[in-house]
């Protein structure tokens, strides 16, 4: 059996998450939430770029921003009840409707304070409260935004920013040595290493670790599971009875993950000058696996994540080139695979375009007809779930896959 450490399985956790929103985003997506999406990015851009901020100071600030309009354009748990017939969970008896909204209302004020506060901490003294002032200010403008852009806004905005994210964050974590690969450059050969994205997708994981911490500390936490189980069991009409059953268990083992979690000596943010660490980046990672229970729904195996990602690649630039040859068997001497294995030898990983072209006629269509049906589930529900909660369409997207 391979051997594994928390890590490794933390960073693979990271490109799972990066590589279904890529497809998501570039392949499933039509060109209004793209828009959508571009529209939203460039706002924040420039309002960040508005206070003098540039380099790694606007990356963060960019980032904590979209954190906090993530948690403001979240929607509620009992929209679902609305949007689709399904019978919820029954309240526990020592609570009332009122009174679960007002907690509702609490998480979610902690959240948005409880990410301003690392925000303002680790940022420059000068951009205390930004965060807090861009998204105040952007929430109504996005307030409409189609659901499959509110939910897990984050990860979305992320991925049209960053084409190429898992990519070069897969190249970042062989370099740091948190997901080894025989396929990463020879010793001493040069890598290009992106320190933007490195840094970003380092501050998605925080926020994932903030997010666990919100949603395990309420002691709506039992009742919030309930809803998952309700909704898996009597709406996902593709998903067999084992399916379901193989996935109940995996969410109750992530639910006692999740009660489990204590703030103390876990929660820890990323150090940009370290980035390059390979000592402090692990440790980093480390941290993630204990606090950010997941799931994968995509790369399941660390042997085939980079050919996955590869395939793509090509897929992408094919949608954004039609009129290119994918492979040289078209008989075309320039071709996209061709172009895809020259990114990845730029960033210091070797793979032939016959390997990646397999894998793109093979594999990565599974990938995206399953991220179709996690997309289709979101426009059925029509629900941004609040952001503490954990993702159910993510689920229903692993129950695709069992």
């Amino acid at each position: 059996m391979t051997r594994t450490t928390a890590s490794k399985d933390a960073g693979i956790d990271l490109l799972d998450r990066l590589f279904c929103n890529q497809i998501l985003v570039y392949l499933v997506f039509g060109s209004e939430e793209r828009g959508w999406l571009q529209r939203l990015a460039t706002r924040v851009q420039d309002a960040v770029a508005a206070t003098g901020a540039t380099g790694l100071r606007a990356q963060r600030l960019q980032h904590w921003t979209l954190c906090l309009l993530e948690i403001f354009l979240a929607g509620e748990l009992f929209d679902l009840a609305k949007s689709v017939q399904f019978e919820p969970p029954p309240l526990p008896a020592s609570l009332d409707r009122e009174t679960v909204d007002d907690i509702r209302a609490f998480q979610r004020r902690y959240f948005a304070a409880f990410a301003l506060a690392v925000a303002d901490e680790m940022g420059d003294p000068r951009d205390k409260g930004v965060p807090l002032e861009v998204a105040c200010e952007l929430a109504e403008e996005f307030r409409d935004a189609p659901c499959a852009i509110r939910h897990r806004l984050v990860e979305r905005v992320l991925a049209i920013q960053f084409q190429d994210a898992p990519i070069d964050v897969f190249a970042w974590l062989a370099e740091t040595g948190v997901v080894p690969s025989a396929k990463f450059r020879q010793p001493g050969a040069p890598a290009v290493l992106a320190e933007a994205i490195a840094v970003r997708a380092a501050s998605l994981c925080e926020f994932e670790m903030l997010r666990s911490y919100i949603a395990g500390s309420t002691r709506l936490g039992r009742y919030d599971g309930g809803w998952a189980k309700a909704l898996l069991t009597q709406l996902p009409d593709h998903l067999s009875n084992e399916s379901k059953e193989r996935l109940l268990e995996v969410m109750q083992a992530e639910e006692r993950r999740l009660c489990s979690i204590t703030l103390k000596d876990r929660f820890t943010v990323f150090m940009e000058p370290r980035w390059r660490e390979k000592g402090y980046v692990t440790m980093f990672f480390a941290r993630c696996h204990s606090m950010t229970p997941y799931v994968r729904a995509a790369l399941e195996k660390q042997s085939t994540a980079l050919t996955d990602i590869g395939a793509a690649m090509i897929a992408i630039r094919k949608a954004q080139n039609p009129d290119k040859a994918i492979y040289a068997a078209e008989g075309m001497q320039e071709t996209i695979a061709d172009d895809v294995c020259t990114e990845l030898r730029m960033r210091g990983l070797e793979v032939n375009a016959r390997t990646l072209y397999r894998h793109f006629s093979t594999s990565l269509r599974d990938h995206v007809e399953n991220l179709q049906g996690y997309y289709r589930l979101l426009g059925r529900l029509n629900t941004v779930l609040p952001a503490e909660y954990g993702d159910i369409y993510h689920y229903y997207q692993v129950g695709l896959t069992l």
